[in-house]
Formats: structure tokens, C-alpha cells, sequence
């Protein structure tokens, strides 16, 4: 159930997201923090359902953890204004595996592109990323730094136009 608080933002998605931080660092002394969106072309109807962002996220994580890189992720789903919906990504995983977005980013339009079974190009948009070390002075600036940018995928404009039974966010379980 998501609960609208004071600030405009849904708390469940909040949560969700302060759980995977912190789940990441307790799990890795480095975590590397990515933020995309995934979109669609705009004049073809895609499926009303989750289906491609399913496939897609299960494509995602098992070439991440075929790479050790142990990930953890958060997808939400939104539509404004326009004919298809769109999916805000991060993911957080193993910064002693990995030091730059862009072999994920490049996997990511490869995936979205099967997905679609389309090429991709343009349909991935690529946001923010940090490395957040645990034992790093500037630990907690970047910690919230991070939680900051990942705070976007909570905002409530944009959420609520999803068909009946149909989610709006999906996450990592453990």
C-alpha cells in the first residue's frame, strides 16, 4: 500500500529505498549507486503490464551477478502526459567489482533493446552514479548524496495511472 506523506512523496517507496542502501552496506564496504530510465518509442503501444520491465530486471541482475557484482535494485513505474507509461531504475551493487556505469549502461540498452525487440538507442537514459565507500570520510555526505538522487523515484506526480492490479514499483527481495 503506498501512503502519500506530508511532502508529496510515497513512503513505501522511501522505505524500499532506505532498505536497499542499507542492505548494500552492510553487505559491502564499497556500493556503487546507478540511476536510469527506461522508455518507449512513442508511437508503438507496448503491453499495459510489467512484463517487459520483469524481463528486463531478471536479464539485468543475472549478467550482474554473473559479473560478482551482487545487485540490488528498485524499479517504479510512471506515465504523464503522454501514451506510454516509463520506469525510473537504480541499482546498487558490489563497488569492489565495478568503478564506472558505462559497461552496465551499454548492457542496459542491449537488454532494453531485446526487450523491445527494437534497437534501444535513446530509450535508456542515463541519470546519476556514485561510489559510496563505507569507510570513507565523506561517507555520509555521499551516503545522502546517493539517498537524494534515489529520493526522485518517490515522487508522487507521475504515479497513480497504472491500470487496476498493475504495480508501480518492484524491488530486490533478500
Amino acid at each position: 500500500m503506498k501512503i502519500l506523506n506530508f511532502n508529496g512523496e510515497y513512503e513505501e517507496i522511501h522505505r524500499s529505498i532506505y532498505k536497499l542502501f542499507d542492505e548494500a552496506i552492510r553487505r559491502h564496504n564499497k556500493i556503487f549507486f546507478i540511476r536510469f530510465d527506461l522508455t518507449f518509442n512513442a508511437n508503438i503501444d507496448y503491453p499495459s503490464e510489467n512484463q517487459l520491465i520483469s524481463r528486463f530486471m531478471e536479464a539485468l541482475t543475472l549478467h550482474c551477478k554473473r559479473r560478482e557484482l551482487d545487485p540490488l535494485y528498485l524499479w517504479v513505474r510512471e506515465q504523464a502526459g503522454s501514451s506510454n507509461h516509463h520506469y525510473h531504475v537504480l541499482l546498487l551493487l558490489n563497488g569492489n567489482k565495478i568503478q564506472n556505469p558505462y559497461g552496465i549502461f551499454n548492457k542496459a540498452t542491449e537488454l532494453w533493446g531485446n526487450c523491445l525487440n527494437t534497437d534501444a538507442t535513446g530509450l535508456v537514459h542515463y541519470g546519476s552514479h556514485k561510489m559510496i565507500r563505507r569507510n570513507d570520510n565523506d561517507f555520509d555526505h555521499t551516503y545522502n548524496e546517493a539517498l537524494n538522487l534515489a529520493g526522485y523515484l518517490a515522487k508522487s506526480y507521475s504515479k497513480g495511472e497504472a491500470p487496476k492490479g498493475v504495480r508501480e514499483m518492484g524491488k530486490s527481495r533478500f
